[in-house]
């Protein structure tokens, strides 16, 4: 493959992942595009999202999990500095099972993300989860 195919390749990926995106905003609205993208790390396209459509961050699914629960699980750590940050997610919010941000990235070992959540970009005191559980 040439360069410049390559570029045209990568050009037409990112096109359509703006356009699913968009898809998914049409049929399910803002979070569930805002999930997605936490989900799959795409830092670009959830910006994108959430200035263009003031989508609400901290709005949850039904199970209680949040963009920035989503991508802490998944280990996206720019994705939860983005979030926190920049669109202010608050990272102490629980799912319905009682867990935060910090607590999603522990289980499958993030300790970037930890790290992230507990020491520096703001948990609240990291409150214990369900049973007295407490993250560091």
């Amino acid at each position: 493959m040439s360069l410049k195919s390559r570029r045209t390749h990568t050009f037409a990926s990112a096109s359509t992942v703006w356009q699913r995106a968009l898809l998914l905003v049409q049929q399910h609205g803002p979070l569930e595009a805002l999930c997605a993208c936490s989900k799959r790390g795409d830092e670009a396209v959830l910006r994108r999202l959430a200035a263009e459509f003031q989508a609400n961050v901290n709005q949850a699914r039904e199970n209680g999990w949040t963009p920035v629960c989503i991508a802490a699980e998944q280990g996206h750590e720019a994705v939860v500095r983005c979030l926190a940050g920049e669109f202010k997610a608050d990272v102490n919010q629980a799912t319905e099972d009682g867990f935060t941000p910090v607590f999603t990235a522990i289980a499958p070992g993030h300790e970037a993300v930890v790290r992230c959540l507990a020491g520096g970009v703001v948990a609240d005191g990291n409150p214990a989860a369900p049973g007295g559980w407490m993250p560091v």
